[in-house]
Order: structure tokens, then C-alpha cells, then sequence
């Protein structure tokens, strides 16, 4: 007789509870948007995201158990694919994109991840792949949306099982750390201050960028950029949070899920690329990516929902807080445009981004390519009172394209 194999799960780690705690109190999900010159037939790509799904079953996961025994497993049920009315989104920002925000609700047994397809003259397709920070992150987003586009041109898929947490990393990495003590917060000053009037208002807006040139440095780039706005106003340290991808650094495991750390980006006046790039690595050497999170483990013991509360206080408090960063920074890695073509069905991919996860003072995502690279920022809509992205989003565009801004 051939053995059943066992039902996909995993624990849900410390850090995944907390994000469970914010998109309750907000919402934290993970979004990619491939477009291109071409559709896409939709029986074929749910056959293919159903297809990915099953080599990954990370992707359609559900909530179960409660308190310490919280755990994904895996339902059997590939993501919905779904066609929208997309004529009111044009893809450079959150204007019309109200149903980003739908649908993605693990903690009332929803799925954790979907796909949405929208279909413009030309003809042109737009894809999006959402998932669930909770439980799973941008590169793992990222595998399983590669996957998908292989099921579509009938490929092998690489797929993947791995059940390791991020938890369980920086567990198996914990004597490395040089400072296992968390550091006191440092004053940070904001790239775009925040409105007189304190508020509790957690919505973002965001900005999307094209930039015609390669920069392998461009994350600290943008740093000093930011960090040089941001001192036009005023003098001061500005801080940067910057996920860390596990794969390929701590592990050569490929998930699905969630395998990230972070570290501490600081930007001082007269710093330069090479010196941020310096401090980048290390902060790798000592292992900061991988310090204990005690604070997370009392999340073990309380709802989600109690602890949504308390979550929702402080991301509210943060964006007036100068002990809070002045952003998150996030690398998306080198994209390959020709791995979402499909050839047999005349679709030719030609711009793909990521949307940064609508929390904190601000969020910048990069994606890098062969000769350009895309970048969205986003900050909180109280800080955005009077035209203050768009100003800052044109002087980037500006700086790094060496073109004149309209009008000049």
C-alpha cells in the first residue's frame, strides 16, 4: 500500500503572531502585480495557480488551534482567482485599488492568500498576487507566484514543503548574535513629518516609480536620499527598519512561508553608500537579524484579537513617536521579466512591483532589473496633507533618473 502523505503544517511562530495582531488591527498583506501585453486565458491560469499551490502548500493554508497551539495547515484549497472591474486603478497608486483590502482573513478561517485579474484594451492583463504577511512573505510570495507562471507554460515546478519558521532560525542562530540585548530605541526624525494634529488614522497612500537605470546599491541610495530630505527640515538621525531574507543566507531551504529578520539601518549626516553599505554588513556579521524577540513570546498567551488592541495603540502612537523608525526599507531582489512570459498565449511581461504593507511612518519596496528599477513609497495619509508624497516621490524620480522634472 502507498503511504498517505502527511498533511502539510506548521507552527505559528511569534512574529507571525504579531502580524496576525496587525492586520487585525489594520491590515498587513503582501502584494506583487505583474502587467503586460497580452490576457492570460482564466481556466488555464487557475488550473496553473492551483497547480503552484499544491507543490506549495504553504500558500493555502488555514488557521488552527489557539494560543500556543496556533498552527497553519494546509486546507487543500488553492487560491481564488478572481476577474475585477480594474478601470479605476491605474497601477502608479492606492487611487481605486479599494479591493486590495478585501478578502484576506485567516483569523475567520479565510484563505491567506488570492489572485486578481484585471483586463485593459491593448489587450493588456494585469495580475495580482496577495498573501497574508502573517503567513507568508514578499520572496516567498515571489516563489510561489514563479511557480505559477511555470504551470503556465507547463514547466517543472520547483515547489517546496519546508515547514522551518523564522522562530526556529533564529533559534538555531542564537549564540552568534554578538548583542543578543535588545538596543534602546533611537530618536529618529521623519522623512515627511506628521500632521499638527495627533491622529489614530492608520490608512496610507503610496506612489509608484519607474527609474531608467541599474543600481546594485540602490536600498542605501534611497537611504541617503530620504535621509537628506528629511534634514532639510530639520538635523537628526534617521533610522531605517530593513528586512532581512533568510534564504541562501541562513538557510538553504525554500518556503513559502515567512523567513525574515531584520536589522537597523542608520543613517548620520555625512554618511555615504559605502559607509551604510559597510554598516549593512556588519550588522550581518553580528548576527542582528537573528536576536531573540522576548517581547513576542507574551503573544503566545493572549488572543489575537486582545493583542490587536494593544497593536492598534502602539502603531498609532509610532507615527508621532520619535523613538519609532523613520521607515522600513525592503529589497525585492533582482526580477527577470522573462520568467512571467507565456509565449503560447502571446503574453509578455513588462512591469512587475511590489506595494509596501500600509504601516509606519513610511515604506519604500524596490524591485531591480536588468536596466531599471521600480520603487514604491508609501506613508501614512495624515502625513500626506498638502501634495507632500507626490513633491517627494518627483524629486526622487528626478535624482536617480538625472531628468528634469515637468515643467522645468
Amino acid at each position: 500500500m502507498m503511504r498517505r502523505q502527511a498533511r502539510y503544517t506548521r507552527r505559528v511562530s511569534p512574529l507571525e503572531r504579531l502580524s496576525l495582531a496587525v492586520h487585525e488591527a489594520h491590515d498587513y498583506q503582501v502584494v506583487l502585480v505583474v502587467e503586460g501585453a497580452g490576457t492570460i486565458e482564466l481556466g488555464a491560469l487557475e488550473r496553473a495557480v492551483a497547480r503552484a499551490a499544491a507543490a506549495n502548500p504553504g500558500i493555502r493554508v488555514r488557521l488552527k488551534g489557539a494560543l500556543t497551539s496556533l498552527r497553519w495547515v494546509d486546507s487543500g484549497i488553492a487560491p481564488v482567482v478572481r476577474v475585477i472591474d480594474g478601470r479605476g486603478w491605474d497601477g502608479t497608486s492606492e487611487r481605486g485599488a479599494e479591493f486590495l483590502r478585501e478578502g484576506l482573513d485567516p483569523l475567520r478561517g479565510g484563505p491567506i492568500a488570492d489572485v486578481s485579474v484585471i483586463h485593459d484594451p491593448g489587450p493588456r492583463s494585469r495580475l495580482i498576487f496577495r498573501g497574508h504577511h502573517a503567513a507568508v512573505d514578499g520572496r516567498g510570495l515571489i516563489h510561489w507566484v514563479r511557480d505559477t507562471f511555470r504551470a503556465l507554460r507547463g514547466e517543472r515546478l520547483l515547489g517546496s514543503g519546508a515547514s522551518v519558521t523564522d522562530h526556529d532560525i533564529r533559534e538555531e542562530y542564537r549564540a552568534r548574535v554578538v548583542d543578543p540585548a535588545t538596543p534602546p530605541p533611537i530618536d529618529a526624525i521623519p522623512i515627511i513629518p506628521p500632521g499638527d494634529q495627533l491622529t489614530d488614522d492608520l490608512g496610507h497612500r503610496w506612489r509608484r516609480v519607474v527609474i531608467p537605470r541599474h543600481s546594485p546599491r540602490m536600498l542605501v541610495e534611497t537611504a541617503l536620499f530620504l535621509a537628506q530630505w528629511a534634514r532639510r527640515r530639520e538635523p537628526g538621525k534617521v533610522v531605517f527598519r530593513v528586512p532581512v531574507d533568510y534564504r541562501g543566507l541562513r538557510t538553504s531551504v525554500e518556503s513559502v512561508g515567512n523567513l525574515i529578520g531584520y536589522l537597523q539601518l542608520v543613517v548620520d549626516e555625512g554618511d555615504t553608500h559605502r559607509s551604510l553599505t559597510r554598516q549593512l554588513t556588519q550588522r550581518l556579521r553580528d548576527h542582528e537579524d537573528c536576536r531573540p524577540l522576548p517581547d513576542l513570546d507574551a503573544l503566545r498567551w493572549r488572543p489575537v484579537r486582545l493583542n490587536a488592541r494593544r497593536v492598534r495603540r502602539r502603531l498609532a502612537a509610532g507615527l508621532h513617536s520619535p523613538r519609532a523608525p523613520s521607515g522600513g526599507l525592503v529589497s525585492m531582489g533582482h526580477f527577470d521579466l522573462t520568467e512571467a512570459d507565456i509565449p503560447e498565449m502571446g503574453f509578455r511581461a513588462e512591469l512587475a512591483y511590489g506595494l509596501p504593507p500600509p504601516i509606519g511612518k513610511m515604506n519604500v519596496i524596490i524591485a531591480d532589473y536588468a536596466d531599471h528599477c521600480v520603487v514604491v513609497i508609501s506613508v501614512p495619509a495624515s502625513f500626506d496633507r498638502a501634495g507632500e508624497l507626490d513633491e517627494l516621490v518627483e524629486a526622487y524620480r528626478t535624482h536617480f533618473s538625472g531628468e528634469p522634472a515637468p515643467g522645468v
